[in-house]
């Protein structure tokens, strides 16, 4: 989720009496032939806020002949004072074939 209305996070801070949170979650699968690694962390600090967003993905997929290995890595930030917004993200892609 990217939060774009900024004034939300203000409502939400005094409607709610937030202070801050954080949550984590990670999967992993293996198989024969495929292994899957996600990520996703949260933190959230509200008042003066900062908002934090990050995930990360890694698949490899190996096959007699072929190996695919790919990451995807998409962060998002933003903080609020009472004169300053900003945000700012980034996306990372790697991709690597490999045929033996």
């Amino acid at each position: 989720m990217i939060i774009r209305d900024l004034n939300f996070l203000d409502e939400v801070a005094e409607d709610k009496n937030i202070t801050g949170g954080a949550s984590t979650s990670t999967t992993a699968n293996a198989t024969a032939e495929l292994n899957f690694a996600y990520a996703d962390a949260d933190a959230v600090a509200v008042g003066e806020f900062t908002l934090t967003r990050s995930k990360t993905k890694t698949d490899a997929i190996s096959k007699p002949k072929a190996s695919v290995t790919y990451a995807v890595a998409h962060g998002v930030a933003v903080a609020v004072t009472n004169t300053n917004v900003s945000v700012s993200q980034s996306l990372d892609i790697d991709l690597s074939i490999d045929r033996h």
